[in-house]
C-alpha cells in the first residue's frame, strides 16, 4: 500500500520535532555540565563584596563534605558538591585543620580551601 503525500509530510514533521527535542535536551545537558565544571575549576566567588564575611568552626572530625555543607548553609559558596570535588582534586581532603576561620564571599573555592588547610586560626575565646 502506498503512503499518501499528507502522511509522508506528517511523518517527516514528527521526525523533525523529535530530533529538535533531542537536540534541545542535549544542549541543556551540556550547559548544566559546563556550569558545574566551571564551578569546580573556575576562580569564581559568591560575590565581589569582601565585607560579607562570617566565621566557620571546623571540628576535629569534620569531613570535607561536612565543611562544604557548613559553608553552603552560611551562604559562602554556591555549590557544596563543586567545593567538595575541587577540594578532592586539589588534595585538600585530608589537610583541613580544625579551628575557627573567617571567610568572605569574595573568596573563591581555592582561597577558602587554602585558608582552611593552613594553621591561620583566629582566637577561639570569642
Amino acid at each position: 500500500m502506498k503512503e499518501s503525500k499528507g502522511a509522508k509530510i506528517l511523518r517527516w514533521n514528527i521526525g523533525l520535532l523529535v530530533n529538535m527535542i533531542i537536540l534541545l535536551c542535549l544542549y541543556q545537558c551540556f550547559q548544566v555540565s559546563y556550569d558545574f565544571a566551571y564551578q569546580i575549576f573556575g576562580a569564581n566567588s559568591k560575590s565581589q563584596d569582601a565585607s560579607l564575611s562570617t566565621t566557620i568552626v571546623v571540628e576535629k572530625n569534620d569531613s570535607l563534605l561536612e565543611v562544604a555543607n557548613k559553608l553552603e548553609l552560611l551562604r559562602m559558596i554556591d555549590n557544596k558538591y563543586a567545593f567538595y570535588i575541587r577540594g578532592k582534586f586539589s588534595g585538600y581532603d585530608n589537610k583541613i585543620k580544625p579551628g575557627k576561620y573567617t571567610v568572605n564571599q569574595a573568596m573563591n573555592n581555592e582561597e577558602i580551601l587554602s585558608k582552611l588547610a593552613k594553621e591561620e586560626k583566629e582566637n577561639e575565646d570569642e
